[in-house]
């Protein structure tokens, strides 16, 4: 059976690329955010943004954390869901599993978040969710796969 889901196996090198431009992005930009003035402010689509608009589109102030963590969001698509070198029944079956736990985890954390966090800072942690998934995915299944290639025992 063809998986035809899975990303060709040199997209994972493309992905972790990607992940450690992001969080290396990430860092710097919350050193300091003064190294990103030099990116233009850019018209950005919403629907709403809760102040007044322009039409459909309106100023966006903090572009340079969209983009990250669209990059993020990205790279760890490509990493997690990159077909490996030998792809059989049993690295199916761990893909799975660590994505069942990673989304377990998650919505555990998304409950907490629901019930802790409250105004403003709740959209923030509620789209941190899915990269914090995408994480847990690819952490547990890396785990997971070096634990079988050394003969260890799940």
């Amino acid at each position: 059976m063809r998986d035809n889901y899975l990303f060709p196996q040199k997209y994972r090198i493309y992905g972790w690329v990607i992940v450690c431009v992001a969080i290396i992005s990430t860092i710097a930009y919350s050193i300091s955010w003064r190294c990103f003035h030099w990116m233009p402010v850019v018209k950005m689509p919403v629907i709403y943004n809760g102040l007044e608009t322009q039409g459909f589109f309106t100023t966006a102030l903090c572009t340079p954390i969209y983009i990250i963590m669209a990059l993020l969001v990205i790279g760890l698509l490509l990493v997690g869901f990159s077909r490996e070198k030998v792809e059989d029944e049993f690295v199916a079956f761990v893909r799975m599993r660590s994505m069942v736990w990673a989304a377990k985890v998650s919505a555990v954390v998304f409950i907490l978040t629901d019930l802790l966090l409250f105004g403003i800072p709740f959209p923030y942690g509620a789209c941190s969710i899915f990269i914090f998934f995408l994480f847990l995915f690819v952490i547990k299944f890396r785990i997971a796969l070096c634990r079988f290639n050394k003969g260890g025992v799940q």
